[in-house]
C-alpha cells in the first residue's frame, strides 16, 4: 500500500486526494506551502488510512469533527476494478505509562456523517481516553498487555462505583486505541452486521484479511 502516495489539492472545491499509503506527516508537509490543512492525525508517524477507518481524532475535531466526517469519497481497488463510496510494571527496564483524556468540546460529534466507527451527535459525548504503556523487552509483552487490561478494568469499576453512566453506546472503544484482541462488537457496536455484509458483498474471498488490522 506504500505506493499509494498521491497528494492532489483542488483549490476550487477545497478538497485533497490522498493516497492510502501516506503518513499524515507527508500530507501536512505538502499542504503547508499552500496555506491549507486537513482534519488529520495528531502525532507523527500515523498513516492516513488506518486513522480514518478508525474514526480519526484530530487537533481540528472541535471545529470539524473526526477525520472520517470530512472524507467525501473513497476509491477502492478490488480485482482491478474501481469502486466508489460516498460518504508491577515500574520495575521493568525502559517501562513507562500514561493515561490521557483528550478534552474535545461537547459538540465535536455534531459534524458526524456516520461511518464504521459509531459516533452520533450527543449532548454528552464521551471523551477518548488513551491508556498508553511502553516497555523495552519483548519478553515483557504479556505482562504489560495484562497491565493495560487491568488498568482499564479498574477505571471502569471506579466509574461504576461513582454511579457514572458508562453503559450502552458509551461502551464503544476507539479502534485506533484498542488492543488487537478487542472484540469487534466493542468498537463497531450495531454497525458490525452491516460492515460484515459489505465485506461479504465486495470481498467474498477475504482478500483484505491478508492485511493487518481487525478482521470482519
Amino acid at each position: 500500500m506504500s505506493r499509494f502516495r498521491q497528494i492532489t489539492y483542488h483549490a476550487t472545491s477545497q478538497t485533497v486526494d490522498l493516497g492510502a499509503g501516506l503518513l499524515w506527516d507527508d500530507v501536512y508537509q505538502a499542504l503547508d506551502p499552500l496555506g491549507v490543512t486537513v482534519v488529520g492525525g495528531q502525532i507523527s508517524g500515523v498513516g492516513i488510512a488506518g486513522l480514518i477507518l478508525g474514526g480519526g481524532y484530530s487537533r481540528k475535531s472541535n471545529q470539524y469533527g473526526l477525520s472520517i466526517d470530512n472524507a467525501i469519497e473513497y476509491e477502492v481497488t478490488i480485482n482491478n476494478q474501481l469502486l466508489y463510496y460516498n460518504s508491577t510494571l515500574g520495575s521493568k527496564p525502559g517501562a513507562w505509562f500514561q493515561i490521557t483524556v483528550e478534552p474535545f468540546l461537547p459538540t465535536y460529534f455534531d459534524n458526524s456523517q456516520g461511518g464504521a466507527y459509531p459516533h452520533v451527535p450527543s449532548s454528552t459525548p464521551l471523551l477518548p481516553m488513551n491508556i498508553q504503556f511502553a516497555w523495552a523487552l519483548p519478553s515483557d509483552d504479556n505482562v504489560f498487555i495484562d497491565g493495560i487490561k487491568s488498568v482499564t478494568k479498574a477505571i471502569r469499576q471506579a466509574a461504576l462505583a461513582d454511579c457514572q453512566d458508562v453503559g450502552g453506546s458509551k461502551e464503544i472503544l476507539y479502534p485506533n486505541y484498542a488492543l488487537e484482541d478487542t472484540p469487534l462488537e466493542q468498537m463497531y457496536g450495531k454497525n458490525l452486521p452491516k460492515l460484515r455484509r459489505i465485506r461479504q458483498e465486495w470481498d467474498p474471498n477475504n482478500i483484505m484479511c491478508l492485511c493487518g488490522g481487525f478482521k470482519f
